[in-house]
């Protein structure tokens, strides 16, 4: 199970103990009371001892669960399971106990604590079905015991057999309610998922006007220059024109790669992510959305350490955050985003960075703050919300290991907090900004390229490019015409290949296809999307490599370069 997917659960784990505080403490003051009135009317010394041994557990199980949260190995998953199965474990023994004893008083209080087990599991538990399956089992087991124990005292085989078959047909019952939480976890999953594209969907929508703006400005950059170098005569001041045209489209890239990795679909992937950079890139993407008559200012501590969760998330949460800001103003204000290390924090918990945006906006009544995280609540106009923007953040914040604070007062404005954990892990380098690097010299020795890409005027370029560079060519505009090729006797030194392409050959099917009959060829992949859309099919072929378009002709001349 990957890395992100095991804390994810562990933090669902988290959630659901967050979420049933107040029964966690009925159950406190029911189990003590009345374990204490058992001890003192009964005298066995074992019930105290049941009851501290029973919370002592869970102490510990919580504990665990919040050290683990974030580990990097695989068996931190496996141990909070093993602390919750313990407490299932602990809890139905005291049911067994009581039905040896030979008083039916004993046998009435075994089987309201295993009903209330039961019941503690459906209505709490089920949410999340290997969860479940902790207390589950231990009450399956127990039911078998005290039938087991019945059967025994039944004087006639009838009886005993009756017995079984109840037994049997409970303990059925329980994993027919098992596999439907299963599959009511499932389904929750798929649509907090869905929700959250949701929002991506909503934001994108907002972000075409601006983005559209911004392509129209590059794109008359481009074509303007290119008007004026094609009539000037003048060496250095064409290199300057083209350089300014480069930048341009370079500007162009960044924001296509930026709306990439926003839209990405996935599940949360943390990893180390430098928080002063979400700001700025937030900041970039609100200045489209924001009008002029509000003022964006950000606040950000440059020493602030980094934080370890999903980023394209982050980003959608903190740009829904600056959205819901936007909405709460009225004529001319202002919107502060800020981050810096989160304060006060109790000794021995891990640090924490805090991520806030807060506005001058109309503030939200005081009535309302506890009620707006609330899937589908919102104090929009009908039309102008889903009341998801909040809900999603939260869910968001928590499945990360921090929490969301908001504070507001009406005609005063909100301000609200995202806290969330720092990366204990090592710093990563930053991958080099590519440069306007110049093209290498020709090459001593030619060297045949397969070049495939379905677009006709990027095909001629990249010919002209490797032509130039005194390389061997053979193009093809699709997988199948490169297919046709091969088997015409073309043995490729190098494949540089487009990802998607039409026809059934697809560019990694190609790129695997040349692995196998060319395990020498150096293998380049090309696309407009992100690397991580199109995933490794096969351990052995993870040593191709990928380029993100546009590819400036220096990095592919660097990408097929000897080694």
């Amino acid at each position: 199970m990957p890395k992100a997917q095991r804390n994810l659960r562990i933090r669902e784990i988290l959630e659901v103990a967050r979420r049933t505080r107040m029964e966690f403490a009925a159950q406190v003051v029911l189990i003590t009371f009345t374990g204490a009135v058992a001890w003192m009317a009964t005298g066995l010394h074992c019930i105290p001892l049941w009851v501290a041994l029973h919370f002592g557990l869970i102490t510990v199980e919580r504990k665990i669960t919040r050290r683990l949260r974030n580990s990097e190995s695989p068996f931190a998953l496996p141990a909070v399971l093993a602390a919750h199965l313990a407490i299932g474990a602990v809890f139905a023994a005291m049911p067994v106990y009581l039905w040896m004893q030979e008083d039916e008083a004993f046998h009435f209080t075994g089987t309201v604590l295993l009903l209330g087990s039961i019941l503690n599991i459906f209505l709490v538990r089920a949410q999340i079905w290997y969860l479940a399956l902790c207390f589950v089992a231990p009450d399956a087991v127990a039911i078998a015991l005290i039938a087991g124990h019945i059967a025994r005292q039944t004087p006639t085989p009838a009886q005993a057999i009756t017995v079984w078959v109840v037994a049997s047909a409970i303990i059925v019952y329980l994993g027919v309610a098992l596999l439907q939480a299963a599959r009511a976890h499932r389904r929750h999953l798929v649509t907090r998922e869905q929700l959250v594209q949701s929002q991506k969907m909503e934001a994108l929508g907002n972000l075409a006007g601006g983005m559209a703006h911004d392509f129209n400005n590059i794109l008359n950059v481009i074509t303007g220059t290119l008007d004026l170098a094609r009539d000037e005569r003048d060496p250095a001041r064409i290199a300057a024109q083209l350089d300014r045209a480069h930048a341009a489209a370079d500007r162009g890239a960044s924001l296509i790669r930026q709306v990439l990795s926003f839209a990405r679909k996935s599940h949360l992937e943390p990893r180390r992510v430098d928080p002063p950079a979400v700001i700025a890139e937030v900041e970039t993407m609100a200045r489209r959305l924001i009008p002029e008559r509000i003022a964006i200012d950000t606040l950000v501590d440059p020493d602030v350490p980094a934080v370890r969760v999903d980023e394209g998330t982050l980003v959608t949460a903190l740009l829904n955050l600056v959205l819901n800001a936007r909405d709460a103003i009225e004529g001319r204000g202002r919107i502060i985003l800020s981050c810096t290390l989160a304060p006060g924090l109790p000794s021995g918990r891990r640090g924490r960075v805090m991520f806030s945006v807060r506005d001058d906006g109309h503030g939200i009544a005081r009535e309302m703050i506890g009620r707006v995280t609330e899937p589908f609540f919102t104090t929009k106009p009908v039309g102008e919300g889903t009341g998801l923007g909040l809900s999603m953040v939260a869910g968001f914040a928590a499945q990360s290991g921090g929490a969301l604070q908001i504070d507001s007062q009406e005609g005063a404005g909100t301000e609200v907090r995202m806290l969330l954990p720092l990366d204990d892990g090592p710093a990563q380098p930053k991958p080099p900004a590519p440069a306007n690097r110049p093209a290498p010299a020709p090459i001593a020795k030619p060297r045949c390229v397969l070049l495939v890409e379905d677009q006709r005027e990027l095909l001629e370029l990249l010919q002209i490019f490797l032509r130039r560079s005194g390389h061997v060519v053979h193009a093809a505009s699709s997988g199948d015409a490169a297919l046709a090729l091969i088997e015409d006797g073309v043995c490729p030194d190098i494949l540089i290949s487009d990802v998607v392409m039409p026809g059934q050959m697809q560019g990694r099917d190609l790129a695997a296809l040349v692995r196998e009959r060319f395990p020498q060829a150096q293998i380049v992949l090309m696309s407009g999307f992100e690397e991580a859309s199109f995933g490794c099919p096969e351990q052995k072929h993870c040593d191709m490599l990928f380029l993100a378009k546009p590819v400036r002709l220096a990095e592919l001349a660097e990408a097929i370069a000897p080694r």
